[in-house]
């Protein structure tokens, strides 16, 4: 159920029944972030019930091939001595992608132009094209061919440490104009307002048991995805409350 950078979805969710049949799939931090930029999306993040993840990225900041940024150093440094304000695309206002974006350009010091898109499917081709650009997007398998292909370029990793499919791209961290720089697309399940612990706990159960299985592991390898590892409930709440006020931070320090 698309729409409204995955509010749409959200707000339904929240009005069905709690009993662990109609469950939500989203990124995490866009379920935290829709309504604290979107006037439409009427839900409070907390209310919903985290089951488990589903995959995990770290998001890479990528150009245009009519640009050669081979770190975040080079490119604050280009826009500041150039006086020039490069386009960065976004999968939709409210999105972990727009907040990440506005994050770097405000904690790099400079002037980034917020080009918002519909999904994600649309920024690679325009990348590739020249018709932006600047770009995040999750570290993933599709996105190292093209990569290795030429057809976008990697500038650096929003991680704590280098990813081994990108050896040579340097993380933001490394940067000395932006430190603690971490952003990831995390895939989650969640349950609507009011679900029973004992459904919740069912639903996590199977969950961990998929994310190890043959398949599970399959899946995880084909996407790029960093390989999972079981989280009880506990520890997916505490996962999703930490997320909550870092994602929360990030957005009110970027608002205009």
């Amino acid at each position: 159920m698309p729409g409204a950078n995955g509010s749409i979805a959200a707000m339904n969710v929240q009005n069905a029944a709690a009993d662990g049949y109609t469950l939500l799939g989203t990124v995490t931090s866009d379920l935290i972030l829709a309504p604290l930029i979107i006037p439409t999306a009427k839900y409070k993040p907390q209310a919903f019930q985290p089951v488990g993840l589903l995959g995990s990225g770290d998001l890479v900041l990528l150009s245009s091939p009519a640009h050669d940024f081979k770190s975040a150093d080079q490119l604050i440094e280009y826009v500041k001595s150039s006086g020039k304000e490069l386009s960065i695309g976004n999968w939709g206002t409210g999105s972990l992608t727009h907040v990440a974006g506005a994050d770097f350009a405000v904690r790099g010091g400079i002037k980034l132009l917020q080009v918002p898109y519909k999904g994600a499917a649309p920024i690679i081709p325009d990348l590739g094209s020249g018709q932006i650009d600047l770009g995040f997007a999750p570290m993933g398998g599709s996105l190292v061919g093209l990569v290795k292909a030429g057809i976008v370029k990697p500038v650096a990793i929003a991680a704590d440490k280098r990813n081994p499919l990108l050896p040579d791209v340097p993380t933001i961290n490394e940067s000395k104009y932006v430190k603690d720089f971490t952003y990831a697309a995390r895939s989650a399940i969640f349950a609507p307002p009011g679900t029973p612990e004992a459904v919740i706990a069912r639903l996590n159960k199977a969950m961990n048991v998929y994310i190890v299985s043959a398949e599970g592991r399959a899946r995880q390898a084909a996407i790029g995805a960093s390989p999972l590892e079981p989280l009880s409930v506990k520890q997916m709440n505490e996962l999703f409350q930490a997320e909550s006020a870092t994602m929360t931070r990030a957005a009110n320090a970027t608002k205009p």
